[in-house]
């Protein structure tokens, strides 16, 4: 929970009196979801593979299970009901949403960080698409097309989603107090191999008989949320234009 400071007077009145003011609770919570997949595989392929065909699976399971948590905190991408909007479209909703113009990256990222700054909060870190490396490369230059260096800008550290998080058509980057986003773990990715059992699909019907069927199957389930406190300050109390994030579109 976050406190919200005074928000009257705390000078004497003109009669001389003490005044009064109130102090409020915001309360956040955080909601933990599943996230789950089976793999099926014929136990006829098990016996006959010459190597552990799960331990080849759990490496690209948890990718993409990792690709689906990026996509719906950054991108609200098929995010559980209870989870918040996703991080692009609560900074749009809080009007953090800076339009590029004809300004160079450099004042691009400078005036992010400015409404960040505005809104009471220090950036600390740059999140864009992988494409953003090369326009980091071919525009952070100098008058002689050397890179730019020691300077708030250029130094904030820059971070690039790899796994196919990111949609460039909704943002060029994100600056924004990175230590704002929370999330917690109610239960890590936890691998369970099945050997009967019935698959089905959304209406019921089995698609699969794990024991008629000689087949096993590898269940991976975990649990998380995430919020953003977004907790009050003194240069913006107004938690409807409040973000610690901003984006260039």
């Amino acid at each position: 929970r976050s406190t919200l400071f005074p928000y009257t007077t705390l000078f004497r009145s003109a009669s001389g009196l003490k005044q009064t003011t109130k102090m409020m609770w915001d309360k956040k919570r955080i909601y933990a979801e599943e996230l789950a997949v089976i793999v099926p595989i014929p136990i006829a392929v098990l016996e006959d593979s010459d190597y552990d065909i799960f331990a080849q699976y759990k490496p690209r399971i948890i990718e993409k299970m990792y690709q689906k948590i990026d996509q719906a905190i950054i991108l609200g991408l098929d995010k559980p009901a209870k989870w918040r909007e996703g991080l692009i479209t609560s900074i749009i909703n809080a009007g953090g949403a800076v339009a590029p113009s004809t300004d160079s990256l450099y004042t691009q990222i400078s005036n992010a960080m400015g409404e960040v700054e505005a809104d009471g909060f220090d950036p600390t870190d740059l999140l864009g698409g992988v494409g953003l490396k090369k326009t980091f490369r071919n525009e952070l230059l100098d008058t002689t097309n050397q890179p730019l260096a020691n300077s708030e800008v250029i130094n904030l550290p820059r971070h690039f989603a790899s796994n196919g998080a990111w949609d460039n058509t909704l943002a060029k980057f994100i600056v924004g107090d990175f230590k704002q986003a929370v999330y917690a773990l109610r239960q890590d990715i936890k691998f369970e191999i099945f050997n009967s059992g019935v698959l089905s699909d959304a209406d019921g019907k089995v698609i699969l008989n794990l024991l008629q069927q000689d087949s096993v199957a590898m269940r991976c389930t975990m649990r998380l949320g995430w919020e953003l406190p977004n907790p009050i300050n003194i240069l913006n109390p107004d938690g409807a234009t409040r973000l610690p994030f901003a984006l260039t579109s």
